[in-house]
C-alpha cells in the first residue's frame, strides 16, 4: 500500500492507496500517528481515495490509530471511502467510532466546526 502524509494547518492528512491489509503498513501508520502526536497534531484525517480493499487487519490498524489519538484527546476522520470500502465500514459498524466525511475538505470543515471553544484557533 502507498502511504503519504501532509499537514494542512492543524490537521495531519494521511493518504492511502492500494489494498489496506496490514503487515508492514501497521508499523508505518502507527509511527506516522505517533509522530503527528509528538509534533502537536490532535486531528487526523485518513483519506481512502486510492484504497480498493479493506481487510480485517486494516480495521485493526485504524482502531489502533484511533486509540493513540484518544489518549491525547485527539480526533480521527475517515474520508474518500468508495462503495466497497464503505460497505465494510458499515458492516463492521465503524461509523460508530469514526466520523465519516465525503472528502478532505469536508473532513477539515467538520473538524474546524466541532473544535471546542477553549481550543486554540
Amino acid at each position: 500500500m502507498l502511504i503519504t502524509k501532509r499537514a494542512h494547518g492543524r490537521v495531519m492528512v494521511i493518504h492511502l492507496a492500494g489494498k489496506f491489509e496490514g503487515g508492514p503498513d501497521r508499523e508505518k501508520l502507527l509511527k506516522i500517528t505517533s509522530k503527528a502526536i509528538a509534533d502537536g497534531y490532535r486531528e487526523l484525517v485518513i483519506s481512502f481515495l486510492g484504497v480498493r480493499f479493506l481487510a480485517s487487519n486494516g480495521i485493526g490498524i485504524l482502531i489502533s490509530m484511533r486509540k493513540l489519538m484518544d489518549e491525547v484527546g485527539g480526533r480521527v476522520v475517515l474520508c474518500n471511502l468508495n462503495e466497497r470500502v464503505l460497505s465494510v465500514v458499515h458492516v463492521m459498524r465503524l461509523q460508530e467510532i469514526f466520523t465519516l466525511e465525503s472528502n478532505i475538505r469536508t473532513a477539515r470543515t467538520w473538524l474546524r466546526a466541532t473544535r471546542s471553544a477553549d481550543s486554540p484557533a
